[in-house]
């Protein structure tokens, strides 16, 4: 399941890989790789969101600074994830 939820993120599917993650951690809540892939997953999704919040506001400098800190975020993930599964 934490494949699946690699997975859906690296496809950009934030609220799938989420979710997917959380029913994980429901049949197993002590899976320290679901715990810390939630928590990234769930930080480069508010980055991300307030991006897109500070865009729609017109202060792009700020939607700029979010979403380069969700793409920092999603780098390390993926260097992360790819070489410890």
């Amino acid at each position: 399941m934490i494949l699946r939820g690699l997975v859906l993120f690296l496809q950009a599917k934030l609220p799938d890989a989420l979710a997917q993650l959380v029913d994980l951690l429901k049949l197993d809540p002590d899976n320290e790789k679901a715990k810390t892939l939630r928590s990234r997953v769930k930080s480069i999704s508010q980055h991300k969101d307030s991006g897109n919040e500070s865009y729609r506001d017109g202060d792009w400098h700020s939607a700029a600074r979010s979403w380069t800190t969700a793409l920092e975020v999603s780098f390390v993930v993926v260097i992360v994830r790819f070489y410890s599964i």
